[in-house]
């Protein structure tokens, strides 16, 4: 008696590998189209900023916004988007922990003042763990906060789960569409 050898269809695969790629893609920084769209710069009080963080030894070029991949020496980069700003005080603060009211934590600080290029910088060293950097507009009542959550070299397993339950998904769904009669019929009609 010969064994009859089936081969299964591997597209079912190769489709859910291409949307969990695609999903990967979207849950990026990627190069947004405009400043309002990247979600480095925030709102309030009628006035905007942009935040980045660099890394000299890791990526000369590459800048961060709240994941940053390595510990090391960070530039904090704050631009000033709107330009009424850029006479106003604004002050930032770079903070150790989770809490972004904590003093004694902080690590860089550029105190409260007119920045008439545009930009505050500041650098300091980066452990892994979490930090929070603060930009404060200090003559608004009250005065206007945007705080960055930072996390230095930790795995963001959220993004992981999200991919695993698409890929999953994805396989499933292509499973139950090949050992449908319909599809197999399908098929048929195609192969004849």
């Amino acid at each position: 008696m010969e064994m009859e050898e089936t081969r299964k269809p591997r597209w079912p695969v190769l489709v859910s590998l291409i949307f969990a790629m695609q999903a990967g893609a979207a849950l990026s920084h990627g190069k947004p189209s405009s400043l309002e769209d990247d979600p480095c710069t925030r709102q309030a009080g009628g006035v905007m900023v942009h935040f980045n963080v660099y890394l000299p030894q890791h990526a000369v070029t590459a800048n961060y916004c709240t994941e940053i991949p390595v510990a090391g020496e960070g530039v904090f980069v704050t631009d000033l988007a709107s330009d009424e700003l850029r006479y106003r005080p604004v002050a930032m603060r770079i903070v150790k922990g989770d809490d972004p009211n904590s003093i004694e934590q902080t690590i860089a600080y550029m105190p409260p003042g007119p920045h008439l290029d545009g930009v505050i910088a500041s650098s300091a060293n980066l452990e892994q763990g979490l930090y929070s950097a603060v930009i404060t507009v200090e003559d608004s009542q009250p005065p206007v906060k945007f705080i960055y959550r930072l996390r230095v070299q930790m795995v963001d397993y959220v993004r992981y789960v999200v991919l695993t339950i698409l890929l999953l998904l994805f396989s499933f769904l292509g499973y139950k569409l090949v050992r449908s009669q319909r599809f197999a019929a399908l098929l048929a009609k195609f192969r004849r």
